[in-house]
């Protein structure tokens, strides 16, 4: 049951994968939520159960965590105030942010590792189904329901993909990485798995995921010494590049990355748009450079009718997810750039720690913390990991795990009945 309690929070972050039209009516109902709601019921009951006294809830990661849920609250304000924006909305607006109370929810439910190890693998099967659903609904009939679904432009002579679930599968491809370069032989499936779902990024053509995986995946082979699986991946890799180029007009694979460098260069393609919120975003920066103006709390709602005057500049304003840091000074200032380097550094840290202390045992999953860490920090430059609910609720995850493995490799728990 706790297991899939957490699995109903992840896939309603996710917007159920869009299957079908009925998880999302505009102005009515919205699956996420529904996500938000069972994190708030989780909690409640962790308190009414008596069970936030544990030392680890009460680790510096912990208290860090709530400092920044008390900082949206004033952020909320802060929205209201400098955007004539009513209350309402504002709060409407930063709901999304209180997903990060999943990471206190998660540290409750998964209290051993093999709870997380199952929930582990249990995401790489939602991975596998959402490639699935993109495929079908790619090369057969529509059965999704997202802007995209028909397609997202061009780009290397085809239309680009569109798959459901993105961070999901960025987040299983890393953790079935990690168990093939840790297991070898004994999770030869973890290999096809992983290679599965890296060719799913390629579908998607989304550059900065495949960047990020692809350096993590180096990374890993690279420092834990695993040559043989290394020359495994570059051998995979040109025969990849080999048969796109033959049978389709332009390279798929090599086109991400040339075409990523030129898009940079010349600032073109989708870097135009980028670059242009770039200064939007320092504008706004440079004029509340302390604690931000509440600009994360931006919500347009064309029914409401409030500051119809100024919607396009509310626009720009908020929040979106194709920049990460400079979206986070411009709603947060340095303040919050201060709360943001802390958080990664815990995080970093912690997880280091956790590899150091693991045996053999708990390997993959410290291995896998750590890895998805880097993951984070690398690609949030594009990736708004912080601020949206489907990669929210898996960096709180992922937080959970490395809290839990931390104080578990320092002091064993008692099994425990998984039935519960």
């Amino acid at each position: 049951m706790r297991i899939l309690y957490i699995i109903l929070i992840i896939l309603s972050a996710n917007e159920f994968l869009n299957f079908g039209s009925w998880w999302h009516v505009q102005g009515k109902f919205n699956v996420a939520d529904l996500g938000n709601m069972l994190v708030w019921l989780g909690v409640i009951w962790m308190i009414l159960r008596k069970r936030g006294i544990q030392k680890e809830l009460r680790d510096p990661l912990s208290w860090l965590i709530i400092v920044y849920l008390f900082f949206v609250g004033f952020q909320i304000g802060l929205g209201s105030l400098y955007y004539n924006q009513p209350l309402v909305q504002s709060i409407l607006g930063a709901r999304h942010q209180f997903y990060f109370f999943s990471f206190f929810l998660f540290l409750q439910l998964l209290d051993t590792p093999a709870r997380i190890r199952m929930l582990l693998n249990w995401v790489t099967v939602i991975a596998l189904i959402a490639v699935l659903l993109g495929l079908v609904n790619y090369f057969g009939p529509t059965i999704l329901s997202h802007k995209w679904a028909e397609g997202h432009r061009i780009r290397s002579g085809i239309s680009r993909g569109f798959l459901p679930g993105m961070p999901i599968i960025s987040f299983a491809v890393i953790w079935e990485m990690t168990k093939w370069t840790e297991g070898g032989a004994k999770n030869k499936f973890s290999f096809l798995w992983g290679w599965l779902l890296i060719g799913a990024h390629f579908f998607r053509q989304s550059r900065m995921r495949v960047f990020g995986v692809v350096a993590v995946l180096a990374g890993l082979l690279f420092f834990k010494r695993k040559f043989r699986h290394l020359i495994i991946t570059a051998c995979i890799a040109v025969i990849g590049i080999v048969a796109v180029d033959h049978y389709l007009p332009e390279n798929l694979i090599l086109n991400l990355f040339t075409g990523a460098a030129e898009d940079v260069a010349e600032g073109s393609g989708s870097w135009r748009g980028r670059l242009m919120q770039l200064e939007t975003d320092f504008i706004e920066f440079k004029e509340h450079p302390i604690i931000g103006s509440g600009a994360s709390t931006i919500r347009l709602d064309s029914d409401s009718g409030y500051g119809s005057t100024i919607q396009g500049e509310m626009y720009e304003l908020a929040y979106k997810d194709d920049l990460g840091y400079t979206h986070w000074i411009k709603s947060y200032g340095l303040v919050g750039l201060g709360w943001l380097v802390s958080f990664f550094f815990l995080l970093w840290h912690y997880a280091r720690k956790t590899v150091r202390m693991a045996d053999k045992e708990h390997k993959e999953i410290t291995i896998f913390s750590v890895s998805f860490v880097v993951f984070i920090i690398g690609t949030f430059i594009t990736l708004n990991h912080m601020m949206f609910p489907h990669s929210i609720v898996l960096v709180s995850l992922v937080a959970a795990i490395i809290i839990r493995m931390k104080y578990f490799q320092s002091r064993p728990q008692p099994a425990t009945n998984h039935n519960l």
